[in-house]
């Protein structure tokens, strides 16, 4: 396989319109809204909240002098 039929498999024509194609939600503040309503619903912010709490014991536990 030569460069040029490289090129023309993986070119503009080939992998591009493929991209261009796809389809996207250009409501951002609206996915934002339902996956921070998820995080709180489905209970991730206490594992969140008990994480940073046991993290900052642990790094005070384990730091050595100041």
């Amino acid at each position: 396989m030569t460069l040029g039929s490289k090129f023309s498999l993986y070119g503009v024509g080939g992998f591009f319109s493929v991209v261009l194609a796809q389809q996207t939600d250009a409501d951002l503040m609206a996915n934002v809204k339902t996956a921070f309503a998820n995080f709180i619903e489905s209970g991730q912010v206490w594992a969140f909240i008990l994480g940073i709490i046991l993290g900052y014991i642990i790094r005070q536990i384990t730091t050595y002098g100041g």
